[in-house]
């Protein structure tokens, strides 16, 4: 099939002149095809000279084997503008929440020391206690500074912790004792994030692939029925045949 392709475009590219064969040719070399098999050609001689896990590569080639898994990335690629826009909205709302963060529950975050000291890793890191009764690295000491010490840094770890979290970014913060003044604010801001992001956000994503798969399905069992009650030549439906029929089949 490849050399068939091959041919017909050599064939083509002969009848044509000037901007036209150029047209013509970086349409061929700009196709998906003609990339994903330059992909494994590449991959090929990756392998070869550089490292031998390039041909990992080429384990991509069982979507193309597949029918069922070309749908699982139509599903993803087809409404792709719909999730980038979405995960678009969803940083945005997280940028909200790291402002809010940085200002009113920064020591909550904890830091890169707190963390080692929980895993055991780095049991020697100085550690003191805020007023709120939340734990934080003592200021001066040599451990990292706190994972909410800037706006940069609360964004990021609420972005790859917050997500993560089953109850939301609340399960990765230290607690707030219930006499500390923004206790009742704490409350609402974890069960904000959690309803937002967890529930809303996340939800809305899943629900955009698995419309897109039951547009898909849909899409195939009318193209089966297409094909199983009208005439590809004339158009008519199996019922206008069959009335008409001297032998009464379609």
């Amino acid at each position: 099939a490849a050399a068939s392709g091959g041919g017909l475009l050599l064939s083509v590219l002969q009848r044509l002149e000037g901007h036209d064969r150029l047209f013509v040719l970086v349409a061929a070399m700009t196709r998906f095809a003609t990339i994903y098999r330059a992909a494994l050609i590449l991959a090929a001689l990756g392998g070869l000279f550089v490292s031998p896990y390039c041909y990992a590569i080429h384990l991509v080639g069982i979507i193309d084997r597949s029918a069922i898994l070309r749908n699982v990335i139509v599903a993803i690629t087809q409404n792709g503008r719909s999730l980038l826009l979405t995960m678009a909205l969803g940083v945005v709302v997280v940028y909200f929440f790291a402002i809010i963060g940085v200002h009113m529950f920064a020591d909550a975050y904890g830091s890169a020391a707190d963390d080692a000291v929980e895993g055991g890793a780095a049991s020697d890191a100085l550690v003191d206690a805020n007023a709120s009764g939340v734990a934080r690295t003592v200021p001066g000491s040599d451990a990292d500074e706190g994972n909410c010490s800037t706006l940069m840094r609360c964004f990021v770890f609420i972005l790859t912790q917050g997500l993560r979290q089953g109850g939301g970014i609340g399960d990765a913060m230290a607690g707030v004792p219930w006499a500390h003044p923004l206790h009742s604010a704490r409350v609402f801001h974890d069960f904000l994030f959690f309803a937002v992001m967890n529930v809303v956000f996340l939800n809305i994503l899943f629900g955009i692939i698995i419309d897109t798969f039951a547009e898909l399905r849909d899409d195939k069992n009318t193209i089966e029925t297409d094909m199983t009650t009208y005439c590809f030549v004339c158009g008519l439906d199996s019922d206008t045949l069959e009335k008409h029929s001297a032998t009464g089949g379609f």
